[in-house]
This record gives C-alpha cells, structure tokens and sequence, in this order.
C-alpha cells in the first residue's frame, strides 16, 4: 500500500473538497506520486522568525482563484521552535494578477507596501515576533504569521498560495512532517497553459 492510501484518508479526501467549494468538481491531482517528507535537525541556536526564504510554492495566476491545497501531518510531535513551518495566514488574499503570471519574488515585491510584510520580510523589522502573536488587518485581510506545530494525527490545510518559509530548529531532536498538495484539475491545467505561453510579449508579469 503506498504511503499517500494512509495519510489521504476519505474523511480529508472530503474536507479538501469542502475547501474548493460547491462549484468544483469534487476531483482534484496530487503533484508528486507519493506525499514528501519534511526533515530537519536541530541547529542548537535560539529560535528566531526568519525574514528571508519566504516564497509561494506555486505562483499568482490570472483566473485561478483557488487552484489547490497543501497539507502537513506530523510523523512525530512538533512542537514551538522544532522547525514547523512558518505561514503568513491571509497573504493568499494579495497574489492573484489581473493578468499573467506572478511570481514568489514579484509576490514578495507587492506584499512589502504593506508595513506587516516590510517588516516581516526586514533583518531590521521593528518587533517581528509581534507577528506571531497578534492578527494585523491588511485592507480588511487579517493576517498573522502561524508556526505549523501538532502530533500525529494532526493535520493543517494551506492555500497554496500561502507566503511560506522553513524555520529553525532550537529544539533538541529532529522535525519530521509530511507534506502533500492537492491541486483542482482545470486550475492545474490554466496554471500549465499559461506556463506555455509564459514567452509571449505582455503575459509573463515580472
């Protein structure tokens, strides 16, 4: 039996279509054949909020609203400081173009008018810590930075296209969690269209 037939039970088969809502197909298409495991050590240094490595695992694309979800589950407790990643909950809201294509760096480029991004993307942002303990409303978009901690059994739903990043690990043993994104269908296949046509003058936004 392959490892995705006991993590992509129908119990979460059933949320992540809830998730893409009443107008999908209900059908969705995992990336890879097999879910990835997430493996770090520990670094022995203090816990700090990282402001580089943040990046969308997929880009902004005109037309596709919601085009999948990624998923981690723990293979063995994580907890504060042990490298669960690290999400800026509501940075989905701020990456679709009107047209094109937008990617991580371009993403990165936009987030940081916001003063919440500037400061959670600056080695010299004033109180960053602050952003994990308190939601700041971003025209009308609460956003907070979330540490992705849990046991086995545990399981956190991400909008793939979450402004995310790798975090320490202070703590005194290994981080090990799985990851697997599923992706609607028709967006996966917009989203490889336009990666086809990404050459043509005016489409690719950069």
């Amino acid at each position: 039996m392959k490892v995705a037939e006991h993590l992509v039970t129908p119990e979460l088969r059933g949320i992540v279509v809830d998730l893409f809502g009443p107008d999908a197909s209900g059908l969705f298409k995992t990336y890879t054949d097999q879910p990835q495991i997430l493996f770090s050590l520990p670094h022995g240094r203090e816990w700090f909020l990282p402001y580089t490595g943040w990046h969308l695992d997929v880009p902004g694309i005109a037309g596709v609203d919601e085009p999948g979800y990624q998923m981690f589950t723990f293979l063995e407790p994580v907890v504060a400081g042990q490298a669960g990643t690290l999400v800026a909950a509501g940075s989905h809201r701020f990456v679709t173009p009107r047209v094109g294509i937008l990617r991580s760096k371009n993403v990165k480029r936009i987030l940081k008018r916001h003063e919440v991004f500037r400061r959670l993307m600056s080695s010299d942002g004033a109180d960053r810590m602050q952003l994990m303990a308190d939601e700041t409303e971003v025209d009308g978009v609460p956003v907070q930075v979330r540490e992705l901690t849990g046991k086995p059994g545990d399981v956190w739903l991400m909008d793939m296209r979450s402004l995310h990043t790798i975090a320490p690990n202070a703590a005194d043993k290994p981080r090990v969690m799985v990851t697997e994104r599923f992706v609607q269908p028709e967006a996966y296949e917009r989203m490889m269209a336009v990666y086809r046509k990404r050459a043509e003058p005016g489409l690719l936004r950069t």
